[in-house]
């Protein structure tokens, strides 16, 4: 069995295409054995060989948007909440995992950082994975996915490489919603918080 793991980072803008461009079905047509010239003989009879061979190629583009940027204004606390669609065009099995995700962190020398700055930014996560009737679906093996909030720690374990895209079942085609939540207090000062080892992981199975 073949097992290719292809990362996405998160943390970077990306439309990105892969194997082949976008556009539905691509045929290319050979035409072999030609049959030319008269036959004689006395055979009633005549056998033509026509074989016909068809070969299908492996095939996954994806785009979407990895890359979510706050900016925080005004006063007291609060939480918002953003999600990025990823669509993922596929025919073969793949498997989904994320891979660190987790609070965001204060980079140092971008504001004060005193001892009463609290330096990291909480994060909660979930997503919401459908198919190409814009359905929420069930796992390959009949698990519904987990589209529940947790914190990184949850989410990094609740997906995992069992969570199968299957193209019988996506129709080709499955888009990933990915969403985050932050919450933002008073004690979290000026600066700028990064998380930038998020990645979304696809197995070529």
């Amino acid at each position: 069995m073949r097992k290719l793991a292809l990362t996405l980072g998160i943390a970077a803008t990306a439309g990105m295409a892969m194997a082949q461009p976008l556009g539905g079905r691509v045929f290319n047509y050979v035409v072999n054995s030609d049959v030319n010239g008269p036959y004689y003989g006395l055979t009633n009879i005549i056998y033509f060989h026509m074989p016909t061979v068809a070969y299908v190629n492996p095939y996954l583009y994806v785009n979407g948007f990895m890359q979510v940027v706050w900016t925080v204004d005004g006063w007291g606390s609060g939480s918002d909440e953003m999600f990025t669609p990823i669509n993922i065009y596929h025919n073969e099995i793949l498997a989904l995992d994320f891979e660190g995700f987790g609070d965001l962190t204060k980079v140092p020398g971008t504001g004060p950082s005193g001892p009463l700055t609290n330096l990291n930014i909480p994060m909660q996560y979930r997503a919401v994975v459908k198919n190409i009737a814009n359905l929420p679906m069930f796992s390959g093996g009949g698990i519904p996915f987990d589209s529940n909030w947790g914190n990184g720690f949850y989410f990094n374990t609740v997906w995992s490489p069992s969570s199968f895209l299957a193209p019988w079942l996506t129709g080709g085609k499955a888009s990933v919603e990915v969403y985050r939540r932050i919450n933002v207090a008073p004690d979290h000062g000026p600066g700028q918080y990064v998380n930038l080892s998020a990645d979304l992981v696809l197995y070529r199975l």
